[in-house]
């Protein structure tokens, strides 16, 4: 795969996670709508140097297996990351939502209950990918600059 192809492979991942965030109705998603896009920006950074900071041509092995990591984690990280209510007690998870799971809290099944098992279970499988997600980022990006450097540093045959 070449560079060409893999930007708007990423851009599209950032897009979709970026979108998904915004179906739990929480303080996160409007903290991304009043920051004028400032935290997802922050959030994804990494992930955005890495992909620009490509060299042009082909993209080794190791760096698509580390993009892949990556985006599998963001997604992960934005489908299950609970986003709170206005009580403690209630968190929304857009995967929840979408597949209508946990002890719904509402008229509009916008929160589950954040004290239940499967609350309890997405919001762990939440916070690991986000956790992941960050290890990953950084891991790629300085994978890629490490490569960047050593493609302008060998010598010229």
């Amino acid at each position: 795969m070449t560079r060409h192809r893999l930007l708007p492979l990423q851009i599209c991942v950032v897009l979709a996670a970026a979108a998904v965030r915004l179906l739990a109705p929480g303080g996160l998603a409007v903290m991304m709508l009043l920051s004028f896009g400032l935290v997802p920006l922050l959030l994804l950074a990494p992930l955005l140097v890495a992909t620009l900071a490509l060299p042009r041509g082909r993209v080794g092995v190791p760096a698509l297996a580390a993009f892949a990591l990556t985006d599998v984690a963001l997604l992960v990280f934005a489908w299950t990351f609970p986003d709170s209510g206005d009580t403690p007690n209630e968190i929304a998870v857009p995967l929840a939502r979408l597949l209508r799971l946990g002890d719904a809290l509402g008229p509009h099944d916008r929160f589950i209950a954040g004290y239940d098992v499967t609350g309890g279970v997405l919001s762990l499988i939440g916070y690991a990918g986000l956790a992941a997600y960050a290890v990953c980022a950084i891991a790629t990006a300085i994978l890629v600059l490490r490569t960047r450097r050593t493609r302008h540093s060998a010598p010229a045959t």
